[in-house]
């Protein structure tokens, strides 16, 4: 049949039905970028973004409990040490909400690792906490300084490195998102499908030389590369 001989009609009506379905085609390709965009997007806002803020609030809080117990020791007016005390309250228990906020997004069996290492600090310091204020609340200032800047600055310290690698952890999280984001919706991939993308030049090849040339000993091997699933090809 040729085209040429249908009715002007006829062949508008096929123009039209060509443009609708392309124009159906260019919109399911799109909805699927946008939606496999959307859905990273999601990760980053609800999971990693969040986890960020809630370490950096949990720090925070820990700095200021460290910095409002250095204040309950410079001072000898019982007063002046009650409404401290009662700021320490607030701090704890702002501290707690915070932390069991953040409990719920951990999503890693490392930022687990990393977390129980904080929380295990985190009991040793509120228990030399508790020595300190009793101290300062007798007035056995010099012992209690003593104890501010050893054991309990030391056990401090490690909190507050436990904590930024949570946060560094969480910040990187949320940039390998995006980063997985892009090349997924380049690659037209949806987020729950295996990666398609390979590594190339992965295998080992081995070669020996016996004095009088090179003898192939081994070649291809991948097997450093298993476990890796689709990440990794030979």
């Amino acid at each position: 049949m040729n085209f040429n001989n249908l009715r002007v009609s006829t062949r508008l009506a096929a123009a039209f039905a060509v443009l609708m379905t392309m124009l159906l085609a260019v919109t399911a390709t799109a909805w699927f970028e946008m939606n496999t965009m959307r859905r990273s997007s999601q990760d980053v806002a609800t999971n990693w973004l969040p986890s960020v803020e809630h370490v950096s609030a949990i720090e925070s809080h820990v700095h200021a409990l460290h910095a409002a117990e250095l204040q309950h020791v410079l001072n000898t007016d019982d007063a002046a040490m009650k409404r401290i005390e009662g700021k320490i309250g607030k701090i704890r228990t702002d501290l707690d909400a915070e932390r069991a906020a953040y409990v719920k997004l951990i999503s890693s069996s490392k930022e687990q690792a990393l977390y129980d290492t904080f929380a295990a600090d985190l009991k040793t310091y509120l228990q030399l906490h508790e020595r300190l204020l009793e101290l300062s609340r007798k007035n056995q200032n010099v012992q209690a300084r003593d104890l501010a800047d050893g054991e309990s600055a030391r056990v401090f310290a490690r909190i507050s490195t436990a904590l930024e690698a949570l946060v560094k952890l969480n910040t990187e999280g949320a940039t390998a998102a995006a980063a997985e984001s892009d090349a997924r919706a380049a690659a037209r991939l949806a987020l729950d499908a295996p990666r398609t993308w390979q590594l190339g030049n992965a295998a080992i090849n081995r070669v020996l030389f016996n004095g009088e040339g090179f003898v192939v000993i081994g070649w291809n091997d991948h097997g450093h590369l298993e476990g890796l699933g689709d990440d990794a090809h030979a």
